[in-house]
């Protein structure tokens, strides 16, 4: 901007300072990045629980039922080899 008087003319200048958005900050993509991780590492834990607790469950009722399977075997072939 220029401005004359009566002596000369002049120079007069302002700056205008543009922020960003927060959600153009660095500091933003940071944050929501860490919370995308924790978001993710959560839900393969979660995930990761969930496959051992079934696997336990089965493991659980495979041995139930080996554990009932043998001991019928065994209570047959005790029945057969001990006639009364």
């Amino acid at each position: 901007m220029i401005a004359s008087d009566v002596r000369g003319s002049s120079e007069a200048g302002f700056s205008l300072l543009a922020r960003p958005n927060f959600y153009q900050t660095a500091w933003f993509y940071a944050l929501a990045f860490a919370f995308a991780a924790m978001f993710s590492m959560g839900v393969f834990s979660l995930h990761e629980r969930q496959a051992r607790d079934r696997y336990n469950v089965r493991l659980a009722e495979r041995t139930q039922i080996a554990r009932e399977m043998h001991d019928t075997v065994v209570q047959g072939c005790i029945g057969v080899s001990h006639p009364d």
